[in-house]
């Protein structure tokens, strides 16, 4: 983690040396929040019986899984790999759960392991959710759409998404 990272975290009054690997990563666009509950999922050792010879199985998938969530992120393989993951959706809560009934247990879920959702998130106006001193070490925009076919609005929304992420990387 960079010093600056540290710092972060000092100024948000956790111990920044108690993990060196906690990463902040922001998840856009999550929709029924899907990918957010599989990545997470991803970091949890797996459950296999506790016999000697099955420890060693259930630390070399559990190995694979944090290099699967590193490779995705571009990221070289890290033992112990943590993530604090926010997700986020640009509808409200009354239409998520309209739009997509799954997203009930899948929130219960992600609840549960203590991911941060946030509802209508614009991803290109990320100051307006989250303050100005916000910063996270990964963004992840999985499905960037506007629901039409127009080249030219997807361009806007592509360079107001980046300059939007610029101030909080």
């Amino acid at each position: 983690m960079s010093k600056g990272n540290k710092k972060r975290l000092r100024q948000e009054g956790a111990d920044a040396s108690s993990d060196d690997r906690l990463l902040q990563v922001l998840l856009l666009g999550e929709a029924n929040f899907s990918f957010a509950l599989a990545l997470r999922s991803m970091l949890e050792p797996p459950t296999v019986p506790a016999a000697a010879e099955a420890a060693e199985v259930r630390r070399e998938i559990y190995q694979q899984r944090l290099t699967s969530v590193a490779d995705y992120f571009g990221m070289s393989p890290q033992p112990d790999l943590q993530l604090n993951i926010t997700a986020t959706c640009y509808e409200s809560h009354v239409e998520l759960d309209e739009k997509y009934p799954e997203t009930v247990g899948i929130l219960s879920r992600l609840w549960h392991f203590a991911v941060d959702i946030r509802y209508q998130v614009n991803a290109w106006d990320l100051t307006r959710t989250f303050g100005d001193g916000v910063l996270w070490d990964l963004i992840a925009w999985n499905h960037p759409h506007l629901g039409t076919e127009d080249f030219r609005l997807h361009q806007f929304l592509l360079a107001h998404f980046f300059a939007s992420v610029a101030k909080h990387l």
